[in-house]
């Protein structure tokens, strides 16, 4: 019986340690963000980002002016720190866009009918972004992903047959995003397919319990013969899982990165914007059959320009290489 009850104090000092530690972040980043609608310089100091005027001139005419549209004694350091907020975020929310932190606010004001304007209110909706955290960390930890291929280096002329993309979840369901990505090394430009659906309880290696959400690694010619590598390169493939209800919540639109206006976000978009609940990437390497450096016949895997390349790459006959 003693054990027990000492098991008890301790699990209950472990629930009341962990929450004093959230709210003592929550209250230092509440402070942080009051603060800057005075003293930017500080507030970017302490999170060792660099001032961007372009953005904060954007966010003010595009988020903060809009919010803060018919609301009664609003001082110009409170938009200031609004505004900071937004372009630059805290430590909590660096996971989310510009955006979503706009949005934050947004249900901020539709909750207490005003704009944060103290301390207190920003602990308050910081708490809402906690709150959110939670929610994607659940469904986060559920998921398992993987990307197998039958083994890592092939030759041009080779198909990806015996590949695939997996998916397990356990857990609640909920609508999701599958955007699947396919790239080759330096090249910016990357290829994407995309599901989207439920995803409950299964698993890709029993499609039927999560149906109409798995595709295929390779693509297939009309007559369903698999399409062969025809680059040489390092080609990179990616799967990440979204929850609809956040990407619709910080892109606007209305059915999963589709509806609304524009009525549909690009797949790159939302990759480029948006933090997955879950990601994992998966590279192979080929090499050209016929023995030679360079061999390419597939123009959505060539670059033409040096600006089609990430940086620290150059664009040399077709291929992005590594600027040395």
């Amino acid at each position: 019986m003693k054990k027990l009850i000492i098991f008890i104090i301790i699990l209950s000092f472990c629930c009341l340690t962990g929450s004093v530690i959230v709210a003592a972040n929550e209250k230092n980043e509440a402070s942080m963000i009051f603060k800057s609608g005075t003293n930017l310089n500080d507030f970017l100091s302490k999170l060792k980002k660099k001032k961007s005027t372009k953005d904060q001139i954007y966010a003010m005419g595009k988020f903060t002016e809009p919010l803060a549209k018919n609301i009664k004694g609003l001082k110009i350091t409170d938009k200031y720190a609004i505004n900071n907020f937004i372009v630059y975020g805290t430590p909590s929310t660096y996971n989310l866009s510009a955006k979503s932190r706009y949005d934050l606010i947004s249900q901020y004001k539709v909750k207490y009918k005003k704009l944060p304007t103290t301390e207190a209110d920003w602990i308050k909706l910081l708490e809402l972004a906690s709150a959110k955290k939670t929610l994607d960390d659940s469904l986060s930890s559920n998921l398992l992903l993987d990307i197998r291929t039958a083994k890592n280096n092939y030759t041009t002329g080779e198909s990806l047959v015996g590949s695939s993309y997996f998916l397990k979840y356990s857990g609640k369901s909920f609508k999701g995003l599958i955007l699947y990505g396919e790239g080759r090394e330096g090249l910016i430009k990357t290829t994407y397919g995309a599901t989207r659906g439920t995803i409950k309880t299964g698993d890709f290696d029993h499609p039927e319990t999560i149906p109409g959400m798995k595709a295929n690694i390779y693509s297939v010619k009309p007559d369903g013969t698999p399409n062969a590598l025809e680059c040489d390169g390092i080609y990179k493939y990616t799967i990440a899982v979204y929850d609809c209800a956040m990407v619709d919540k910080a892109l606007g639109t209305s059915d999963c990165g589709q509806g609304g206006w524009p009525p549909t976000i690009e797949s790159k978009d939302i990759f480029s914007q948006l933090k997955p609940l879950k990601i994992t990437t998966k590279n192979i390497t080929v090499a050209c059959a016929n023995g030679s450096t360079n061999c390419c016949d597939n123009s959505n895997f060539k670059c033409s320009r040096d600006d089609e390349c990430h940086k620290g790459y150059l664009c040399n006959n077709g291929k992005c290489l590594k600027n040395n």
